[in-house]
């Protein structure tokens, strides 16, 4: 998703935690209160550059913003629609130079959290608000509203660059250093999703998400998500000059009824420091039709597979198409691909598929995924064992008039009948 904006709406706090609301938790590690309460990666240090200035920011939506900088750490906000919120504490990062990274926070409303990032050299900026849903809300997803605009600063004179989405993002991929202990990588799938893996701390877990970007000046661009499977949503100040980030981690911890606003620092690296090939924005394909492929591959296996969305198979499916797996299985058909899906979904209910790769070229496509699920009914003469599986796949693909029209699969099935057999 690229320069767009998602209304969130704050809940009351909860006074404690019950179970009326599905906390989630993602497999494999200690959940978010595993992470330092305050800071993790390099400690960038704090700025008061800001302390006794004035700030306009006028939104793409037409709204004008007023923010008032104290020169006590704490700022005061005023929308031209709403009254003044404030004094509200604050901590800003300036990396590089006229660029400000402001955290703030609101002491009336501890599951709200916001992130002001102003290129005062450009005159761009970008305003996103996390709101972490109470006990007693439907979901357990923070709420993220992501919206660009263009700032003013009092006696100065700016050259205003119009903020926007990233040109040529998708295929990008890039890796993360927080001061060793973590390293992730990010890697860009589509105008809409986006995949992270852990390869150092949390080794192993990876996911993919819906983002918002939007760039300040050429090599820096703002980046937020909020993640899916568990109380997690990040915003991220990108700048590929320097090769370095700077962050906000909202998370929840529901045993303690604690919202957890974490400051992070890492560098950009080169993936060779960790052993990673990692292909740069000026080698992936880029272009409209590309962009279009990957979106389209994406969610074939994102909304189709894991979400069974079949309403949207003649929107990604050619009427044409046909698959081909490595197992000898053969489909022709959009009712008969939608068939095989339900009845895999039927044996494995959880089932997951995690892009770890897309390559496009022309109207070839290769992608790399990991799938997961729970072995609950008979698979090729294997009764149900009710044992979780893990199965590395390849799938080519070949695109016709922007939809998939054949696709040849290449499962691991015999490391999954291993899985179910042992």
């Amino acid at each position: 998703m690229s320069d767009t904006s998602t209304t969130a709406t704050a809940d009351a706090p909860a006074a404690a935690v019950s179970d009326a609301q599905d906390w989630q938790r993602r497999d494999g590690y200690d959940g978010p209160e595993s992470f330092p309460r305050e800071v993790m990666g390099y400690v960038h240090e704090e700025s008061d550059a800001l302390a006794g200035r004035e700030l306009v920011v006028t939104t793409a939506d037409g709204r004008r913003i007023t923010v008032q900088f104290g020169d006590r750490g704490t700022l005061t906000v005023a929308d031209a629609d709403d009254r003044p919120s404030g004094p509200l504490p604050y901590r800003a990062y300036e990396s590089p130079t006229d660029v400000f990274f402001v955290s703030y926070e609101y002491p009336d409303d501890g599951r709200r959290k916001s992130v002001l990032v102003v290129d005062l050299a450009h005159g761009t900026a970008v305003i996103v608000h996390s709101v972490v849903p109470s006990d007693t809300a439907d979901g357990h997803q923070v709420a993220l509203s992501h919206i660009s605009g263009t700032v003013d600063v009092a006696g100065a004179d700016i050259t205003v660059a119009t903020p926007g989405p990233v040109e040529g993002l998708p295929g990008f991929r890039f890796v993360l250093d927080y001061d060793g202990q973590y390293v992730y990588e990010i890697d860009i799938i589509s105008e809409t999703l986006m995949s992270w893996r852990g390869i150092v701390g949390n080794v192993g877990l990876q996911d993919t998400e819906e983002y918002t970007t939007t760039e300040l000046a050429p090599g820096l661009f703002v980046l937020s998500w909020s993640e899916h499977v568990e109380t997690l949503a990040l915003t991220m100040l990108v700048d590929l000059n320097a090769r370095r980030s700077h962050s906000t981690m909202v998370g929840y911890v529901p045993t303690e009824d604690l919202v957890l606003a974490v400051a992070l620092g890492a560098e950009v690296i080169d993936s060779s420091r960790i052993g990673v090939a990692v292909r740069s924005v000026d080698a992936a394909e880029s272009g409209p039709a590309a962009e279009a492929h990957r979106d389209v591959i994406a969610r074939s296996h994102l909304q189709v597979w894991n979400e069974g969305r079949f309403d949207l198979i003649p929107e990604i499916y050619h009427e044409d198409f046909a698959a081909h797996f490595v197992t000898g299985i053969e489909v022709r058909g959009r009712e008969a691909f939608q068939a095989f899906i339900e009845d895999h979904r039927v044996t494995f209910p959880d089932w997951t598929e995690r892009i770890d790769d897309i390559f496009v070229t022309g109207d070839r496509a290769a992608v790399r995924y990991t799938s997961t699920g729970t072995h609950v009914g008979e698979f090729m003469g294997v009764a149900g064992t009710d044992r979780p599986i893990v199965v590395n796949e390849t799938s080519l693909y070949r695109m016709a008039e922007g939809k998939i029209v054949e696709q040849w699969g290449f499962p691991d099935a015999l490391h999954l009948i291993q899985q179910i057999s042992e």
